[in-house]
């Protein structure tokens, strides 16, 4: 159970490292960091046998991985109640998988029930080797060979999605290396 008392601890302790350093806005790979910095400390802890050296490093992770949320809803320009939970440790209210390098937009925005294999931007492409992948023409230009810039018919829809033309998309054909646009092609949006 979460005391006042311990809510009170990591406050302090975030009011102190806000005083040390400042506001902090790093990316998530360097609180990664910072925050794995932490746990080590309160691994020592442990292996030093000392109980109250634990749970003042215990104390100072809680600090940081709060930090670390408050740079992303900086970052995010999110609100505490935007975050798709109802608490803290609840489930989330809605799943939001990470963005893609292959999507035009973020999945999971899009109209309800709708999914990238749904939508008329995708496209079906054949490589050389007759393999086929999943890409979204709004990507166009960034397209490459690998699986860096695929898409998943099962992804949800994005913020451009758009409904199936009439006509069924033939094949595209990927070029060899970074693609050109074919003259009079629409460019990403």
């Amino acid at each position: 159970m979460i005391t006042e008392d311990l809510i009170k601890k990591i406050q302090l302790e975030r009011d102190m490292q806000d005083t040390k350093w400042g506001v902090q806005d790093h990316h998530p790979c360097k609180w990664l960091t910072i925050l794995m910095e932490e746990v080590g400390e309160a691994s020592e802890a442990v292996l030093s046998g000392s109980i109250p050296r634990y749970q003042r490093e215990l104390i100072q992770v809680a600090a940081v991985a709060i930090a670390a949320i408050e740079a992303l809803q900086r970052e995010e320009g999110l609100g505490a109640n935007d975050m798709n939970q109802k608490t803290l440790f609840g489930a989330p209210e809605q799943y939001e998988p990470e963005r893609k390098s292959g999507h035009a937009g973020k999945p999971g925005r899009g109209p309800e029930g709708e999914t990238c294999g749904t939508c008329g931007q995708r496209r079906r492409v054949r490589t050389r080797a007759d393999n086929v992948f999943q890409k979204c023409w709004l990507r166009y230009a960034q397209w490459t060979s690998g699986s860096g810039t695929d898409i998943r018919c099962k992804d949800l829809a994005c913020e451009y999605w758009e409904s199936e033309k009439e006509e069924d998309d033939a094949d595209s054909q990927l070029p060899e290396g970074v693609p050109n646009r074919p003259p009079g092609s629409p460019g990403p949006v």
